[in-house]
C-alpha cells in the first residue's frame, strides 16, 4: 500500500502550499499593522508637523518684521 506522504512532490507541494498560506496572512496581518500604525502615529505626526510648520509662519513673521523694521530705520536715517 502506497502512503501519500511518502511522496516527495506531494511532500513539496504541501509544504509550499503552507508556505505560502502564512506568507499570504503575514502579508495581511502587516497590511493591518502598518495601518494601524500610521493611524495611531498619523495624528502625532500631524501635530508634530502642524507646530513645527507652526514655529517655523511664527519664526518667519518675526524675522519679516525685524527686516522691515530695520528698512525702516535705514530709510529713517538716509532721509535727514
Amino acid at each position: 500500500k502506497f502512503r501519500r506522504i511518502n511522496n516527495l512532490d506531494w511532500q513539496q507541494q504541501t509544504f509550499q502550499r503552507t508556505i505560502t498560506e502564512r506568507h499570504k496572512r503575514w502579508r495581511v496581518y502587516d497590511r493591518a499593522f502598518r495601518i494601524k500604525l500610521k493611524r495611531e502615529l498619523g495624528a502625532d505626526l500631524a501635530a508634530a508637523l502642524r507646530l513645527r510648520t507652526q514655529e517655523e509662519e511664527e519664526k518667519k513673521h518675526l524675522y519679516e518684521q525685524e527686516f522691515i523694521e530695520k528698512a525702516c530705520g535705514n530709510r529713517k536715517q538716509d532721509e535727514p
